[in-house]
């Protein structure tokens, strides 16, 4: 395994364990301070914070690329933040996580359907493996109203959007880098978040306990900043289903960090879905590199 290799995987773990805790913290300041203000705090604050780094960044980005740099960020990254905000102020982390899961599924087609990646044997059943642990993680709400439905809605398309963000940002990470395309993402997709202003914020966030600014900066700087530079210097090494199979792990942390944050239940489901995650995820990866092997010695 090269050194790039190496450093791809540790960025993708630090990334899968981030994102794993970040839904508690979303769903508890998204009913904090409300969706829609939560979209406009966020997002701003991620885009001032990255606003210091784009002097340092190299900051040029040839005008053919401009296309594909708004996808990933008005498409991609703001949709998803839309979907998850909205849909952790309706829904459980644990509820959350399960639905996450789908995110590896929806790339992998994604990448096969524009011709990025191949559906391989182990690849697919892997991802059907994790998939089968994450919808036994909760598996007994069987019940839904209207405004879980409505979250439920909005997690998908947090996964949707999710899928497009890492196929398309892969060639822009290639060409510029992690940092200087993490950087410009970020303060374009404030751009849109704009229209979520209203007066009564700049009141919020003045009355914002310290809490809520902890919630904020792991959610911004670590959990956006510094980690999205980790998620897209994996994308740009590895391959998107091999990314993809890791965000299989977020159910389970989600459901942790919901137990230890908000009070949520911890069962022994949990434990088990926890277990078959991680063997299709085994499969996903030792599969396709057991593929690879036997396609070299022939």
């Amino acid at each position: 395994m090269s050194s790039h290799s190496t450093k791809a995987y540790l960025a993708l773990a630090a990334t899968v364990v981030v994102w794993g805790i970040a839904p508690a913290f979303v769903r508890s300041f998204s009913v904090a301070v409300g969706p829609w203000d939560a979209m406009f705090i966020r997002l701003t604050l991620v885009a001032l914070m990255c606003l210091p780094f784009l002097p340092f960044s190299g900051s040029y980005i040839a005008r053919k690329d401009w296309p594909r740099l708004l996808l990933v960020s008005w498409v991609g990254i703001f949709l998803y933040f839309l979907g998850s905000i909205y849909g952790f102020a309706y829904i459980k982390t644990g509820i959350g996580g399960v639905l996450l899961a789908i995110q590896p599924l929806m790339v992998a087609i994604l990448a096969a359907a524009i011709g990025t990646d191949k559906l391989t044997l182990p690849v697919v059943l892997g991802l059907i493996v994790s998939f089968g642990g994450a919808l036994y993680l909760d598996i007994d709400k069987t019940s839904i109203n209207s405004d879980e439905l409505f979250g439920v809605g909005m997690l998908l398309l947090c996964d949707i959007a999710f899928a497009i963000n890492i196929v398309f940002s892969r060639p822009l990470v290639h060409e510029y880098g992690a940092f200087r395309i993490t950087i410009w993402t970020m303060i374009l997709t404030a751009i849109p978040a704009l229209f979520f202003f209203r007066p009564e914020s700049l009141s919020i966030v003045a009355n914002l306990p310290l809490q809520a600014w902890g919630e904020l900066f792991y959610l911004g700087f670590i959990g956006t900043i510094l980690v999205v530079i980790f998620w897209n210097y994996a994308v740009g090494v590895l391959r998107p289903t091999t990314v993809g199979a890791s965000l299989y792990v977020i159910p389970l942390l989600a459901a942790v960090a919901g137990w230890v944050v908000l009070g949520e239940s911890l069962t022994m489901r949990t434990l088990i879905a926890g277990a078959v995650i991680l063997i299709g995820v085994a499969i996903s990866e030792f599969g396709k590199d057991f593929g690879n092997r036997e396609r070299s010695q022939h």
